[in-house]
């Protein structure tokens, strides 16, 4: 936007054309860190500034900022769920494995049978779910956000080693459970 300045001067009119930069103009100008935030513009949004904004799923998360936290519910439709954090001790019976995956997230869980009884699965609601099995161990894929559940049956008494792969192909954590 141009603004005119116009001055009398004797008896002669000058006029100066004045061009205003503005944190709206689509460039990086008057001591803005990006453009059109930043310096004397609004703050520029990050991945950090506890607000949604850019292409973010959830707040400083998904899109452009680092993958959204996958999310392990005490319970599922089965019962508890063996994935959550504090459920490492079982008596035999069924169980829930879910897991809520947010949008732009991925998850894997490899299931092996450390000793002891054994443990046996069946697609449950919502599964979104590709199971595989390897030798001695199961795995359990979710190529899609959404809900994650599958029943699991515990048998006899043994241990499991739980492998976690969230948003990578390396190993993120891991549990050991017992029966």
């Amino acid at each position: 936007m141009k603004k005119l300045l116009i001055l009398m001067v004797s008896s002669s009119l000058v006029i100066v054309s004045c061009k205003q930069e503005k944190c709206t103009d689509g460039k990086q100008n008057k001591k803005e860190t990006g453009i059109d935030c930043g310096g004397e513009c609004a703050p520029c949004a990050t991945c950090t500034d506890g607000i949604l904004n850019q292409d973010e799923v959830e707040i400083d998360c998904g899109g452009t900022c680092e993958p959204c936290a996958i999310k392990y519910p005490e319970s599922g439709a089965y019962g508890v769920n063996i994935l959550n954090a504090s459920a490492l001790n079982f008596t035999p019976g069924d169980y829930s494995m879910r897991a809520e995956i947010p949008v732009g997230s991925s998850l894997k869980i490899i299931m092996y049978n450390v000793s002891g009884g054994a443990w046996f699965w069946a697609l449950g609601t919502n599964t979104n779910c590709i199971i595989s099995e390897i030798t001695s161990s199961q795995s359990f894929e979710a190529p899609a956000s959404g809900i994650m559940q599958v029943q699991i049956s515990l048998s006899g008494s043994g241990t499991a080693l739980i492998q976690y792969f969230e948003n990578s192909n390396s190993e993120t954590k891991t549990k050991t459970i017992s029966w």
